[in-house]
């Protein structure tokens, strides 16, 4: 890993081709909205040919609405392991049918009214019959999973009781555990996926180098991200260990600190 130099508040990179930025406590307001500021920046990136991105760990049915308004080039999914241009998915890395199947059954395994979804390249199923008319989850169908996938999941999120439960899982199946703050839902992800993977996938594609991105977050799944992009900036409420690793620190999310900091140093 590189050496990082902390720069309090930021720094003008004179070869910005792509900028990157979580959704939840970053480019989002706390209360899920993304204000008319936000929405100009980014239009104004699209103006000058900054290609833009989104890398969240949202189903990509949970990130409709923010990508509807920001209408980034590219959208990042499901905490990295589907990719989208232009609302079309062209990229993933899932687990193969059978271990699909066997996490799913060795967390429903763990006790009854486990909540429980997996996002395949088609859906994203859920065990609730009362699917939640939220952002996030309205567009999920259900499925108690009594009967195997028939195709490969993505991503498979749970409601454990604690992370030691999680990292088991993690353990038995040699997959990534990633754990949400404020939440008891974890998610697990093939070991070879994640942000920041997908990023260097991007900038292959795009025939860019990582040193030429500039990429925003605020928690446990954003590190990767930051410290292996060219920039990385936490916002102010970002946890931290976050902190701790970021080139830059921006304003909050409610102040609008990821479109601030991309006006100031990079418009």
């Amino acid at each position: 890993m590189r050496i990082r130099k902390f720069i309090p508040g930021g720094v003008v990179m004179k070869k910005v081709k792509l900028i990157v930025t979580d959704l939840d406590m970053t480019a989002l307001r706390s209360d899920k909205s993304i204000s008319e500021y936000t929405k100009d920046i980014f239009g104004k990136c699209a103006e000058k040919n900054i290609i833009t991105a989104i890398a969240t760990g949202r189903y990509f049915i949970g990130a409709e609405n923010p990508i509807s308004v920001l209408r980034p080039d590219f959208s990042i999914t499901t905490d990295g392991a589907m990719m989208y241009k232009y609302e079309q998915f062209f990229f993933g890395i899932g687990f193969d049918i059978v271990t699909t199947n066997r996490i799913i059954q060795e967390i429903l395994q763990m006790g009854a009214g486990l909540e429980l979804s997996a996002a395949t390249a088609t859906n994203v199923f859920i065990n609730r019959d009362n699917i939640p008319k939220s952002h996030r989850l309205h567009k999920a169908i259900y499925n108690d999973f009594s009967a195997p996938l028939t195709e490969c999941a993505y991503k498979i999120g749970a409601e454990l009781s604690d992370i030691s439960a999680a990292n088991d899982i993690g353990k038995k199946f040699n997959c990534k555990v990633i754990n949400y703050r404020g939440e008891k839902v974890y998610g697990f992800i093939r070991q070879d996926t994640g942000k920041a993977q997908s990023i260097h996938k991007l900038a292959e594609i795009l025939e860019i180098q990582m040193s030429e991105i500039l990429a925003f977050g605020d928690d446990m799944n954003d590190i990767e991200m930051l410290t292996e992009c060219g920039h990385g900036v936490a916002v102010e409420n970002a946890i931290p260990e976050l902190k701790k690793v970021a080139d830059s620190i921006c304003e909050s999310n409610d102040n609008d600190g990821v479109a601030r900091y991309i006006e100031k140093y990079i418009l």
